[in-house]
């Protein structure tokens, strides 16, 4: 999978950015007062670690246009790239026909072969890890077939209930052109790609901005769009890369921009009472922000030591301190804002300091003169890694391990840096992603937790969870089609999961973004955690500012 800041996949945004269909933050804008117009320019800052050594704007590796898209409003699976598609009876062979009206950004037709290669380029491994987050996604893909220009059949290695929204219909799956991505190479293809989407690349000045404009010819999005079956109103998009808050506040109110994503916590109620903005909360589908525990590195490899941190950590206390109240505790392994598929029984204690003492106790770990427990010699320290602004929040975690004889180092590094150190192995606690993985499909499950996806043959189950029954179920659910038996298989990973502590949710984030009054159209996903600007507008009276 990805890193993310705010939920931003780095790499991944930049491409999505130019690709013109989604990227960044999920947001909203709020209704508009008078008719749509055309004209204008979107001038949006966001905060992005990878924003100074991002290396591809690939559309294959986050946000080109895609098969399929899913209704931000009723989950629904609609046609995008594809008009129409078969699924065979048994599940593992998917037909798409292809919409003859989608050119690329040059005007050449999109065609199976580019689907087909786009595809089998997603799980080339010569692309990774560039390509990682989404050849994991395809790790069911078996073959495609070319059955004319404008029909092709997927195979798949075995059946998977959510293929369609989960996978080709992510923004990972961006369809490429074979031809440019072949005559460019890479990198050539990754600096000045070519897509299919409402809005084409014009230039990328790494560190500062990527500039996109309206695709004149576009009018195959999908049908949700208010804008469905023409381009976009807003003639073009500025993202620009402003890393620190305070500066990215100011670019707001100053007029440099007229929206910006990640807006701290402490000016949120400032700018929720301003005349001049609007200020838009959005929670996300998946997983909520919190800590990984390493289940094979000793002393976390102790199930006592990791149920004993899950009561010692106080999520009112984090929100307080951290996000001025913002946010919201979280205790489940699901975003609760995933409905039926979160189980109400399977819930992760409260703050309760006695109890993981007791844990402790129990288990043999006994403090020392300086307080630090201690087990057959062994001291109980831990390795503590994670994003530089998530800093303030592991050193919060850290004093309250503290208080339970828990001695924890904080060591921050660059997305890059923390990665790395938690696929080797080499930590006990990690925060690598702030509010979390997303996903509106409970298969993230799987991605997060089988054994197969253990670091290095996988990427994503950085906890090294290995639980053969949790796989089993796991396994069975990706392939299960009625509901009800689906979420009652989930419902028992989420049970076991819980007892056996891989990781511990603390906070689920409102991913924010501010707007001046009068730019109008942004919509979320329905993972709430991208931005669609197909339907983008702004006021008469803002453009030309």
């Amino acid at each position: 999978m990805g890193r993310e800041h705010w939920a931003v996949r780095g790499r991944a945004a930049l491409a999505a950015a130019i690709a013109g269909i989604v990227v960044l933050v999920a947001s909203a804008a709020g209704a508009a007062d008078g008719a749509r117009v055309s004209g204008g320019q979107l001038v949006i800052a966001f905060p992005n670690n990878e924003a100074v050594d991002a290396t591809s704007l690939d559309p294959n590796v986050g946000g080109g246009a895609t098969l399929v898209y899913q209704d931000p409003k009723t989950g629904k699976v609609v046609p995008g790239l594809a008009q129409r598609w078969e699924i065979s009876p048994d599940g593992l062979q998917y037909t798409f026909s292809l919409t003859s009206a989608a050119r690329f950004w040059d005007g050449t037709p999109v065609t199976a072969e580019d689907v087909k290669f786009t595809l089998d380029r997603t799980v080339d491994k010569k692309y990774l890890p560039g390509n990682g987050y989404s050849s994991a996604l395809m790790a069911n893909y078996d073959r495609s077939v070319v059955v004319n220009p404008t029909t092709i059949r997927v195979f798949l290695k075995k059946p998977q209930t959510n293929f369609l929204p989960s996978v080709v219909g992510r923004t990972y799956l961006g369809i490429v052109s074979r031809a440019a991505a072949e005559k460019k190479g890479v990198p050539g293809f990754g600096e000045h790609p070519m897509g299919s989407g409402p809005f084409e690349f014009v230039e990328w000045v790494r560190g500062d901005h990527i500039t996109v404009k309206a695709n004149p010819r576009y009018t195959w999005g999908p049908s949700f769009f208010e804008t469905a079956g023409k381009g976009p109103s807003v003639e073009r998009i500025v993202f620009r890369f402003i890393q620190e808050d305070s500066t990215r506040l100011a670019a707001l109110e100053s007029g440099q921009v007229n929206a910006i994503l990640g807006i701290p916590p402490f000016d949120q109620p400032r700018f929720e009472k301003h005349p001049k903005f609007e200020m838009i909360r959005v929670r996300k589908n998946g997983q909520p922000g919190g800590v990984n525990l390493n289940t094979q590195r000793p002393p976390t490899s102790d199930l006592a030591v990791r149920q004993a941190i899950s009561h010692a950590l106080d999520r009112e206390a984090l929100n307080t301190a951290v996000a001025a109240g913002t946010n919201y505790p979280a205790s489940h392994i699901l975003e609760e804002r995933m409905g039926e598929w979160v189980n109400p029984r399977a819930r992760f204690p409260m703050y309760d300091p006695s109890k993981a003492r007791q844990l402790l106790d129990q288990a043999g770990w006994v403090a020392d003169k300086d307080g630090v427990r201690t087990k057959s010699g062994q001291r109980l320290e831990l390795t503590g890694v994670c994003l530089p602004e998530l800093q303030q929040t592991m050193t919060l975690i850290q004093s309250q391990l503290k208080d339970i004889g828990i001695q924890m180092s904080v060591q921050p590094g660059s997305s890059s840096q923390v990665v790395e150190t938690v696929r080797s192995g080499n930590y006990h606690v990690a925060w690598v992603i702030r509010a979390g993985w997303t996903n509106e499909d409970p298969y993230l499950l799987y991605s997060l937790n089988h054994s197969k996806n253990i670091p290095p043959k996988g990427t994503s189950n950085t906890s090294r969870v290995t639980l053969p029954e949790v796989d089993t179920l796991l396994e069975t659910a990706a392939i299960t089609a009625d509901p009800a038996k689906r979420r009652d298989l989930y419902y028992k990973a989420q049970e076991r999961l819980v007892q056996y502590v891989p990781f511990v949710p603390l906070l689920s984030y409102n991913l924010n973004i501010a707007v001046v009054k009068g730019v109008h159209g942004l919509m979320p996903d329905i993972r709430g955690t991208y931005t669609y600007f197909n339907d983008v507008w702004i006021d008469r009276s803002l453009q030309g500012k």
